[in-house]
């Protein structure tokens, strides 16, 4: 007797903070074409938990305590619980409650979704994605044969020096030879029954990828689906507040603690310079290929 297959069932959960009423994310994915469940994920410390109920619907609205997060290394030893490594860390539990199997785990700033190439491989920068739907199963499809932890959408500053276009066409598959980057940061699609540990107070998902990547969990970032958000430092409200009391020198630092061999701070940007992580690819991951594949 052939066993069926356990249905997929996908959803996204928003991670927000004191910005109710002034999340950008749902609006976006509704316009661009997704159709599926949007809950969004608030602390019991955020003043604002009522609002975002009245706002977005109860049933939309989970409320977790950071005293149930798992214990993670914070990296540091201040005070206080700021910061959305507890909810990164959460997230797998709520959506394991919700019955998810895969889920994206997303800002409540991108305002919007579009492809980097065309299916002439082309740059194109961004033309709008109208149907996001498969676009996320695509992705899910892709974690569930690659054996992947996660894979991103790339962001606007991936792309400096140019596009590379690798040998897909967008929107029939996930190419990662080229077109891709073993990162992920930002936006996360998850499969629940595969958590990833996020640690240090900031700078969590960079943290996790150098962190993890070098013991060989996969990372990914497709190139040919693009996301823009609203600028950290000019949003207020969510980690805005960490950021400008600790600035980047300190949160790029975090990434060093956790990867000293080959992550160190560097100066980025092009009209205004800024300090920065600089990963050192070629000491950052195992390279290993099977015997069978080898052409050298």
């Amino acid at each position: 007797m052939q066993k069926t297959k356990p249905k997929k069932i996908f959803g996204v959960l928003i991670l927000t903070n004191r910005r109710a009423g002034k999340c950008k994310t749902e609006r976006s994915l509704r316009e661009q074409g997704y159709t599926g469940p949007i809950v969004y994920m608030v602390d019991t410390e955020d003043p604002q938990i009522e609002e975002y109920r009245k706002i977005y619907g109860t049933a939309n609205v989970v409320v977790f305590d950071k005293e149930d997060v798992a214990p993670f290394d914070a990296g540091d030893n201040f005070d206080g619980r700021r910061g959305v490594v507890y909810a990164r860390n959460h997230s797998f539990e709520i959506a394991r409650k919700l019955r998810w199997t895969h889920f994206a785990m997303l800002d409540d700033d991108y305002t919007r979704w579009g492809w980097t190439f065309d299916s002439a491989r082309n740059y194109v920068g961004c033309v709008p994605i109208k149907n996001l739907d498969p676009v996320f199963d695509l992705h899910i499809r892709f974690l569930d044969r690659s054996g992947a932890i996660t894979v991103a959408f790339v962001q606007g500053g991936d792309l400096f020096g140019g596009a590379t276009p690798g040998n897909g066409k967008t929107g029939s598959s996930i190419n990662l030879g080229a077109n891709g980057k073993r990162k992920a940061m930002n936006t996360f699609i998850c499969r629940a029954d595969r958590p990833i540990r996020f640690v240090g107070r900031v700078n969590e998902d960079v943290n996790a990828y150098v962190l993890w990547g070098a013991t060989g969990e996969l990372f990914f970032t497709n190139n040919v689906v693009r996301v823009y958000q609203a600028q950290t430092q000019a949003n207020a409200g969510g980690m805005t507040p960490l950021y400008l009391d600790n600035g980047t020198y300190v949160k790029s630092f975090y990434s060093v603690m956790y990867a000293p061999s080959f992550v160190k701070i560097s100066v980025m940007g092009w009209q205004v310079s800024r300090l920065h992580h600089r990963v050192n690819w070629g000491h950052a991951i195992p390279k290993i290929v099977r015997e069978s594949v080898r052409r050298f």
